[in-house]
């Protein structure tokens, strides 16, 4: 089991924890802890045989749209048109 915290997250509600999230994810191939706090993040970018576990009174908060001209933020919605295949596959 892999911390977020351990990463640098801070789940103070306020900082956006996103690097420290998409670190930790890519440290494992197991689990992901979420101790108490509110992590702001855009997009989490999740590997096969990793699972988030949230411990009791931690959330996962979807950040504000960044301002323009910056570059953090969401990734482009994919496509669910019928025969596409996701980009992973």
């Amino acid at each position: 089991m892999f911390d977020v915290r351990e990463f640098g997250a801070v789940g103070d509600g306020k900082a956006i924890d996103l690097p420290a999230i998409n670190r930790t994810i890519e440290a494992t191939g197991g689990m992901v802890y979420f101790s108490t706090g509110r992590y702001v993040c855009y997009s989490l970018r999740l590997k096969s045989a990793v699972s988030l576990y949230l411990d009791h009174d931690s959330v996962i908060v979807a950040a504000g749209t960044p301002r323009e001209g910056t570059r953090s933020g969401y990734d482009p919605a994919e496509s669910n048109a019928p025969g596409r295949r996701s980009r992973t596959q």
